[in-house]
């Protein structure tokens, strides 16, 4: 409510301090999820402080990283994972998980094999949805033992396949 009362006054920019913090786990993913949508339509900056790296990554275009009062790196998600500038930012993006949060910053899109065409699905086909992060679409290929698997738009059109072989290889 205090999002949609803060964008009726049309501001320039819109400051965000710890949203989402006090939500449980469904209901946060659920508004970071319509605040992307909001967001990707309004083209507002929004400057949003938060102490979940996890949920930065996923929000940001841009991330900037404190230690002390200090920013200690200015950059993109992918970038602050791959090229942590410290110690300090790189404990803080985790060392062991950094190849999974990679593939949560890209798509099914990203690297499925297209089709020429869109085709109509099979009824009751089982697959992924282009807009699903790759992190998703690895976690359901193992969960499922698949190796290929197709693809579907937003309109339910099979638009291609892609394989757990290229999310492993490609995906970070």
């Amino acid at each position: 409510m205090g999002v949609a009362r803060a964008l009726a006054a049309n501001p320039n920019i819109l400051l965000m301090d710890e949203p989402f913090g006090a939500l449980d786990a469904i209901t946060r993913e659920n508004l970071q999820l319509e605040m992307l949508r909001i967001q990707s339509q309004l083209r507002k900056t929004t400057v949003f402080v938060t102490h979940d790296i996890d949920e930065a990554l996923r929000l940001a275009t841009r991330i900037a990283v404190m230690d002390r009062g200090r920013i200690i790196q200015h950059d993109t998600p992918e970038n602050i994972l791959r090229r942590p500038a410290s110690d300090f930012v790189e404990n803080l993006v985790g060392k062991q998980d950094r190849g999974l949060k990679l593939m949560s910053l890209r798509t099914v899109r990203d690297l499925m094999q297209s089709y020429p065409q869109p085709r109509r699905p099979e009824p009751g086909a089982d697959g992924l949805k282009e807009a699903d992060s790759l992190r998703v679409a690895l976690s359901i290929m193992l969960w499922q033992n698949w190796n290929q698997v197709p693809v579907f738009n937003a309109d339910g059109e099979e638009t291609g396949t892609i394989t757990r072989e290229r999310i492993i290889r490609e995906g970070a």
